[in-house]
């Protein structure tokens, strides 16, 4: 059980049923977000918190607010840091652009929108406690991009405009390995891995599916290019019904990614998507 749940469960057995869950779940999130100003959403080089005493940062802590941060000593120009804000906002530190051994304060203030609240505490717990098993595989330079997303499936298949949005016309081939029963789209192993179809893309169009290759769940989704090339998306498969909401809800943490830019911010970006696709399947819809 999660920090945030285990308040969740308190709360229910103090306030009782009248309460109602939805309101335990806003007073979780909230406590459970105060005095947290992000966390490490990526790193290169030796980068410490403050200031007394001096902690090393890794890839997924936690930052409280006020916290200050600094590079190591002799840190070379490609040394970087970027934080993920509880407020929605993306910071980077690079010792290209400024001076990173001068301390850089992290904070936040306290006018944050309860739903920014929920989105980012329910990532932060996720990516925390594992930050390699969000891990996008970003093929640079290719034209072609999947989108994380959410998926509808019905009996006549699963449609794919979501992640299929920035890609071109043409037949594709797709592999979707459930999260969890697999690791990266690149690995060899892969290859005989989940349920393969392919599905002809002009902006619309269904994968046709059984109805016992493609349940509900996570999934990556894997599209070849070229020999040993890959591009991937993790996607949450819903019910047509709950499609519109799973969907809506989604894209509220599609919208604080957006505005992010900077050194690997589509790396963090993705990450960010991918851990809350997992707690939307985890914790249900909000």
């Amino acid at each position: 059980m999660t920090e945030r749940t285990a308040t969740q469960a308190r709360c229910r057995r103090v306030a009782g049923p009248a309460l109602g869950a939805a309101i335990c779940l806003l007073y979780s999130t909230q406590l459970h977000a105060q005095g947290n100003a992000g966390y490490v959403g990526s790193i290169n080089g030796r980068w410490y918190a403050g200031p007394d005493p001096l902690k090393q940062l890794s890839v997924g802590q936690v930052i409280r607010n006020g916290t200050t941060i600094v590079a190591g000593s002799n840190s070379p120009q490609n040394h970087y840091i970027t934080v993920v804000l509880s407020n929605g906002k993306h910071m980077t530190l690079n010792c290209e652009l400024e001076d990173c051994r001068r301390p850089r304060r992290v904070e936040v203030g306290s006018d944050i929108p309860a739903r920014v609240i929920q989105i980012w505490t329910a990532v932060s717990e996720r990516f925390r406690s594992r930050p390699d098993a969000y891990v996008p595989l970003i093929s640079r330079g290719s034209p072609y991009r999947l989108q994380e997303g959410v998926v509808g499936r019905d009996s006549a298949g699963i449609d794919l405009a979501s992640p299929f949005a920035d890609m071109p016309a043409g037949r594709y081939t797709v592999r979707m390995v459930r999260v969890g029963e697999g690791g990266r789209c690149d690995d060899p192993d892969m290859l005989q891995a989940g349920w393969t179809g392919s599905f002809e893309w002009r902006r619309g169009g269904m994968l046709q599916v059984g109805p016992d290759d493609v349940g509900e769940g996570i999934y990556l989704l894997c599209v070849p290019r070229r020999v040993r090339e890959h591009i991937e998306a993790w996607v949450l498969v819903v019910d047509r019904g709950s499609y519109s909401r799973a969907a809506e809800a989604f894209n509220e943490a599609v919208r604080l990614a957006q505005s992010w830019d900077g050194i690997d911010s589509e790396y963090d970006s993705r990450a960010f998507l991918r851990a809350y696709l997992h707690d939307l399947a985890v914790n249900g819809i909000p």
